[in-house]
């Protein structure tokens, strides 16, 4: 069985995201928002799905990225060591760097809990310095699956860069974490059925929202 650091070292080889304003124009897309003010930016990451082949970029979720490099290479995975990237250990986000200024939970409609979590460890999981668009009002969806959703917004005029993938499984843990009633619901009898929604905003100008959403 690998050490988490070495699993964390091969994931650090592949996988790197950039802005898709970065990018030419013909590799940008963008999409008319479902958060009311507020637009959507595909979230391109360059990723190699070989350790000694060229990088090539994918633009999506997380879990879009690991379904392209499968299809590249069925044998990425154990090329980079990583056995499934469901089960990749979460790291612990220090939230020392950023402080939370207020949790709206009246809005959206609810993602699955357990989806949500899953998302977040996938989030914590990956390292490097995510980059977005300039704001403000700039989202991309950086997790889908289950029909629950992680978008991570931009209000600052210029390109911005968080400390990690984990500040973003950060703030979205404040919707899982919340006393508010409102961001959450019970659509069964346990605890797997819980619903979460809820939208973050930190005060260093960027938020994340937590919904219901088509992957």
């Amino acid at each position: 069985m690998r050490s988490s650091a070495l699993v964390s070292g091969a994931i650090l080889a592949i996988l790197q995201a950039i802005p898709s304003s970065a990018l030419p124009a013909s590799d940008a897309k963008s999409a008319p928002g479902p958060i009311p003010g507020y637009g959507i930016e595909d979230i391109t990451w360059e990723v190699k799905a070989h350790p000694d082949g060229p990088t090539m970029n994918v633009t999506g979720t997380i879990q879009q990225v690991f379904d392209a490099l499968d299809k590249a290479n069925p044998n990425f995975r154990q090329d980079f060591g990583i056995a499934d990237s469901s089960v990749l250990a979460a790291t612990t986000e220090s939230a020392s760097s950023y402080e939370v200024e207020r949790v709206i939970c009246d809005v959206f409609d609810y993602a699955r809990k357990d989806a949500t979590q899953d998302g977040i460890n996938h989030l914590n999981s990956v390292p490097g310095a995510p980059a977005n668009g300039p704001g403000p009002g700039n989202c991309g969806r950086v997790s889908c699956s289950y029909a629950s959703a992680i978008y991570w917004c931009n209000d600052n005029p210029d390109v911005k860069s968080l400390d990690s993938y984990g500040s973003i499984g950060w703030a979205a843990q404040f919707t899982l974490d919340s006393k508010d009633k409102a961001c959450k619901d019970i659509w069964g009898e346990t605890p797997v059925d819980d619903g979460v929604k809820g939208q973050v905003f930190v005060k260093d100008n960027w938020n994340v929202v937590v919904r219901k959403d088509d992957c």
